[in-house]
């Protein structure tokens, strides 16, 4: 029985070293220490601003969209249906993000389609019809999608095995960390500047993710096999 027992322990150790010849990667202290060195450190510093930024506007306009068409006059009951149409928009910016995520760059997607988020944000605030209010609402709401389903397609191409998953999470974590914070922030803002205020507040956030993302590595089509953190083929550190 002695015997068997150490045969079997043996086997679980050896079974162990190939799946993780290196066990640092169980140490959850040492995956942070790894995203916030050498190239990973900028990475990571990349993908937390984007995820920050993309993800609290969202969540802000999102929760704030009924107060804003109140705000413009509308009664609540109608604010409330406009918003569920605006809301449409987000269906289209996810089939969209599907399409762009096979076919274009990461970065061209995302800091492009932040530009192009920021212009929308502030024809949305000029909006003063029914019709435009609809219309901007809806393509503010695309684009918070499309940005959004594309970053976690970026954040886990951005990392080696050994802390992609443990990369990944923490970009989700400083994301939910922006969901509660930026709303509250962007409350201060529309009671002291009212809606032009809270989505400039929107515009700037997209032109700080526009500029993050530039700073990152370009992932489209490269294996997750050939990331590493010391940079890979067609990876760029």
């Amino acid at each position: 029985m002695h015997k068997l027992l150490v045969h079997h322990s043996a086997g679980l150790n050896s079974a162990s070293r190939r799946l993780c010849p290196n066990r640092r990667g169980y140490v959850p202290l040492l995956d942070y220490l790894a995203l916030n060195a050498g190239v990973l450190a900028r990475r990571t510093a990349v993908i937390w601003i984007v995820s920050w930024m993309t993800f609290g506007a969202q969540v802000t306009i999102t929760v704030f969209m009924p107060t804003i068409l109140v705000d413009r006059g509308f009664e609540i009951a109608t604010s409330l249906g406009y918003t569920t149409v605006i809301n449409i928009g987000g269906l289209v910016g996810a089939i969209l993000a599907s399409v762009f995520g096979y076919y274009w760059r990461r970065r061209i997607v995302l800091g492009y389609g932040a530009l192009v988020a920021v212009v929308v944000a502030i024809a949305f605030a000029a909006s003063g019809t029914v019709a435009l209010i609809l219309l901007f609402g809806a393509l503010l709401q695309l684009m918070f999608i499309l940005l959004n389903t594309t970053t976690w397609i970026w954040a886990p191409e951005l990392y080696s095995t050994r802390v992609r998953a443990f990369g990944t999470g923490a970009a989700v974590t400083i994301a939910l960390i922006s969901a509660s914070v930026t709303p509250f922030i962007a409350g201060l803002v529309f009671d002291a500047a009212g809606v032009v205020g809270m989505l400039g507040l929107v515009a700037v956030m997209y032109a700080v993710m526009a500029a993050a993302v530039r700073m990152g590595p370009e992932t489209h089509r490269v294996p997750l096999e050939d990331v590493s953190e010391t940079g890979a083929p067609g990876i760029p550190a």
